[in-house]
């Protein structure tokens, strides 16, 4: 199978591919990990049309839709910037609504319990719609499902009674403690027993700032902040709320909490335009010399509302000869198979490809022929022996598949599954895969690019923990 591409930049242009291909430094592209690619050879074994294949990749920019946030009275957006790297986001005002759970690393009001987010232990959501921590010594309370980044901000509130309260939180090895009292409250090694900093009878709202080289503790209800060097997280761990109130009647109650990345705010610049049409413009700017993943950022100067928003991306766009629409086409090769394929087992094959941005709903119909050629005689200097007699029939599947709004932009697996096979001691296997883009089932009006392909097969060993093999 003949291939090429065209290389709409350098090897910088990476942040742009979909999952498991990357551009060489010469400017090829290539796939990274263990895929594999077959051979890149025609094949007359099955005969069909033309197997010459033609890719091009190109940058091409779109507007897709984002999720924004609104926590303290601003707009927050996710968004990952390279150095130097501009992005943009259209506020369109219209029936949107915010998704702080999407924005943020975690995001909860405890309006209702969320076991898919948190392990709900000694205590949960009460009929306030506060997480609540029971009371007394040594209490673990609830703590995340999901495990968090070093480079955090953690910001919370709790409701101290007038009496005992040491609560707060646990990430790894680092506790972030404060009780009641005048006095500042802690970050220890475990549950500690803080001076004070947390208001009796009151809501006190708390920041702590998660860094490899150090963790800041923040009161920012009364202003009071200690910090550390020696207690530092490293990632990897859960948070958990806990609690050592020295009774029962006073539990820890949380509000709700707040966890996004730490970065450096001065390294963002951060325009808004509002047009004649009442939509707003805003543009991210990194203008450091450090990447950004997935950062959470608040923007000024948006009113808290209603809106649908786009983000504009840059995102590579695949086409090829092979699978366009309203043509029936096809491709073929040849490859050796598996030499530990189980004997009369099944195998899946598997067509990777890139759903263009742009696209729209539609079905997808493929056929997948194949012949096996199994190894029947074997010939040495001293004579020949014959190991199989499988008959080479050759054999076919068609199927559809509908392509939808949530594989935009995306690579996607189209999976045949249960296709027949033999073991021999070694067997070669010929394949054409057609789109039937003629057929009345066939309404999907866009390339499908065939990026690779690869066969899982049952392995011919006892015990075996991988049923299927690449």
């Amino acid at each position: 199978m003949k291939v090429s591409f065209i290389n709409p930049g350098t090897a910088s242009s990476n942040i742009n591919l979909p999952i498991g291909f990357e551009f060489a430094p010469d400017g090829s592209l290539r796939l990274t990990g263990n895929a594999t690619v077959f051979n890149d050879q025609i094949s007359n074994k099955i005969t069909g049309d033309s197997n010459i294949t033609e890719y091009i990749l190109a940058s091409t920019t779109y507007e897709q839709k984002a999720d924004y946030g609104v926590y303290k009275n601003k707009v927050w957006v996710k968004v990952s910037l390279n150095p130097g790297e501009v992005k943009e986001f259209k506020f369109i005002p219209g029936s949107g609504s915010s998704n702080n759970k999407s924005v943020f690393i975690v995001y909860d009001d405890f309006d209702s319990q969320d076991t898919d987010l948190w392990i709900y232990q000694n205590g949960g959501v009460d009929g306030s719609s506060h997480l609540k921590v029971n009371g007394g010594n040594n209490v673990y309370g609830s703590h995340t499902t999901v495990t968090i980044p070093t480079n955090v901000i953690v910001e919370w509130n709790m409701y101290s009674k007038n009496n005992d309260f040491d609560s707060g939180i646990k990430l790894g090895n680092v506790y972030c403690i404060s009780d009641r009292g005048s006095g500042n409250h802690s970050i220890c090694g475990g549950i500690c027993y803080p001076g004070g900093s947390q208001q009796a009878n009151k809501w006190n709202d708390y920041q702590a700032i998660f860094t490899p080289t150090q963790t800041i503790f923040k009161n920012l209800t009364v202003n009071k902040t200690v910090n550390s060097s020696l207690r530092v997280y490293k990632g990897g761990s859960y948070l958990q709320f806990v609690c050592d109130s020295d009774t029962s009647s006073n539990p820890l109650l949380v509000d709700y909490v707040c966890i996004r990345k730490y970065f450096n705010e001065d390294d963002l610049d951060i325009n808004v335009t509002k047009k004649s049409d009442g939509t707003f413009v805003v543009k991210v700017i990194n203008k450091s010399s450090i990447p950004y993943d997935e950062i959470q950022v608040p923007i000024d100067g948006i009113p808290v509302d209603y809106y649908i928003v786009y983000m504009e991306t840059i995102s590579p766009t695949f086409t090829t000869l092979a699978f366009p629409p309203d043509v029936n086409s096809s491709i073929t090769f040849f490859t050796q198979f598996d030499h530990s394929a189980k004997y009369d087992s099944n195998m899946r094959f598997h067509i990777h490809t890139f759903i263009p941005p742009d696209a729209t709903d539609g079905n997808v119909k493929l056929k997948f022929e194949w012949e096996i050629i199994p190894v029947e005689i074997i010939v040495t200097d001293s004579g020949h022996q014959e190991v199989c007699n499988f008959p080479k029939t050759l054999k076919e599947i068609t199927k559809v598949f509908h392509i939808t709004d949530d594989m935009k932009g995306k690579h996607v697996l189209l999976n045949f599954e249960e296709v027949d096979t033999v073991k021999s001691l070694s067997q070669v296997v010929f394949v054409r895969v057609t789109r039937l883009g003629t057929d009345s089932e066939d309404t999907f009006g866009y390339e499908v690019p065939i990026l690779y392909v690869d066969f899982h097969t049952e392995i011919d060993s006892i015990g075996s923990q991988e049923e299927f093999k690449k």
